[in-house]
């Protein structure tokens, strides 16, 4: 229960650090129980929640909040409550005693950093019917949220093969058994699950130049140096080359950065620029997601950041299923340029 106490503070919007959420759970668990009594009955008044499974290491939920349109099943690791790995939209509140798979709605995105991790379908090369189909690979897919939503909503001919890469057999086993990957890799075969590091996902790769979009949501697990995702390895010089070296020639990676303040950010672009010369870089309140493009330092040619704003308005499957275009009328997109290039 305390662990619940703490997810809702979580989801309330108060903006606390991870210390501060570590420091409040190790005082909830001395709660006196009457204070928890009284706050599960205040809760279940409000709000419908029930643990579908839990361990010592992971949680899965299924929640319906007070003024959301529909229930969310998502999974947290036990001691980052804050970071809620994977969430997605259920076409109703599951009964209690069924064991059966809920009906899962992938028409939208429950996370934002997901909704802003599409945008750069709409900035590939447009494509006609003789055009190869898009491979996007994801790095730490976690319950595969994103990329069944991919799945759902590109056919085969636009989106040909998703890489879904998570190293933790914990992961992979709940999101086959509690967020309908299972049933996913029986129907389609475009999803190929991959139980590696990142790393190794990309040194396997025998073909230059062949992933179109590669997505980069890999949470470290702790802090180093304010920086909790990507992991540090992934900043690595060798890794960011070995990931541009796999992109197509107009290929994008796009990354999660969650920072602990804009020193920590600063150290990430650091790393980023001596690999990558520029990109977009889009804010959001506890995330910053960069799009690096596949080019070389001596490209000059300007980036003019209303035509990216632009193509994604005008595409479809961002306005009316990512909803990206809603999250650009919030936040905002920005030119991001290494310090390598200013020289």
């Amino acid at each position: 229960m305390p662990e619940t106490i703490l997810h809702d503070i979580h989801r309330s919007g108060e903006n606390y650090t991870y210390d501060e959420l570590q420091e409040m759970l190790r005082d909830l668990r001395e709660v006196e129980p009457e204070f928890v009594a009284q706050y599960k009955a205040e809760f279940f008044h409000k709000f419908s929640r029930r643990i579908v499974f839990s361990d010592e290491e992971v949680t899965v939920l299924d929640s319906f909040f007070e003024g959301a349109t529909k229930p969310t099943r998502s999974f947290v690791f036990n001691d980052r409550l804050h970071l809620t790995q994977s969430e997605v939209a259920l076409c109703k509140m599951p009964d209690a005693s069924s064991e059966s798979e809920p009906e899962f709605d992938r028409s939208t995105l429950a996370l934002d950093v997901h909704r802003a991790l599409c945008m750069p379908l709409a900035w590939l090369p447009k494509r006609n019917e003789h055009s190869p189909s898009v491979r996007v690979s994801v790095l730490g897919a976690g319950a595969c949220t994103l990329p069944l939503f991919l799945l759902e909503h590109h056919t085969p001919q636009e989106l040909g093969r998703l890489d879904a890469v998570e190293p933790s057999s914990q992961v992979n086993a709940i999101a086959q058994r509690y967020f309908g990957v299972g049933a996913a890799l029986q129907r389609d075969s475009r999803l190929a699950i991959h139980e590696k590091m990142g790393e190794d996902f990309l040194a396997e790769q025998e073909e230059d130049g062949v992933i179109d979009i590669l997505v980069m949501d890999v949470e470290a697990g702790k802090t180093c140096d304010g920086v909790r995702a990507p992991p540090f390895g992934m900043l690595d010089s060798s890794f960011l080359h070995s990931a541009k070296r796999l992109l197509a020639p107009s290929g994008i990676l796009a990354i999660n950065v969650i920072t602990e303040s804009k020193e920590a950010l600063k150290i990430v672009e650091a790393k980023l620029g001596r690999v990558f010369p520029r990109g977009l870089r889009f804010s959001l309140p506890a995330n910053d997601t960069f799009f690096l493009f596949n080019e070389n330092f001596d490209d000059k040619t300007p980036l003019k950041v209303d035509e990216y704003i632009l193509l994604v308005q005008n595409s479809a499957f961002q306005a009316q299923y990512a909803q990206t275009s809603a999250l650009l009328d919030t936040f905002q997109l920005t030119v991001w340029v290494s310090n390598s290039s200013r020289k």
